[in-house]
């Protein structure tokens, strides 16, 4: 599965959150919603952000643009 770029995602590796904003093959590239670097993902390791996870990443003042 692909996802679109600014859907808010959860690495089930890790549990980590955040944003689509590349995708190369089978890998997405994640902006965090706090603190850390962007990192890649295998997109067979990603799910689509449920309801508080994604109410989390709305508010944070870093995420805003």
């Amino acid at each position: 599965m692909t996802y679109r770029t600014g859907a808010i995602v959860v690495d089930t590796r890790t549990g980590a959150v955040g944003r689509v904003v590349a995708e190369h093959g089978d890998q997405a590239l994640l902006r965090p919603t706090a603190g850390r670097p962007p990192w890649w993902c295998p997109v067979t390791a990603l799910r689509l952000a449920r309801g508080q996870e994604r109410t989390a990443v709305r508010v944070r003042p870093e995420d805003r643009v």
